[in-house]
């Protein structure tokens, strides 16, 4: 993020692309912060702890 100026809207998980032809499509990793293999609460709240430290350490 700090590297390439990105937003930690674009913080995804590896859910995000699908993988054709398997089952199920999308992959459910990382697994610990996906609500029953999707982004959730979990996905949301780890987003907002990395924007919390990206502020920090930017000053923005």
């Amino acid at each position: 993020m700090y590297r390439h100026n990105l937003p930690v809207s674009r913080v995804v998980p590896h859910y995000k692309w699908p993988r054709k032809g398997k089952s199920p499509e999308n992959k459910n990793c990382p697994h610990f912060l996906l609500d029953n293999g999707r982004p959730g609460a979990k996905w949301k709240a780890f987003q907002n702890k990395v924007g919390d430290y990206h502020r920090q350490i930017t000053g923005h």
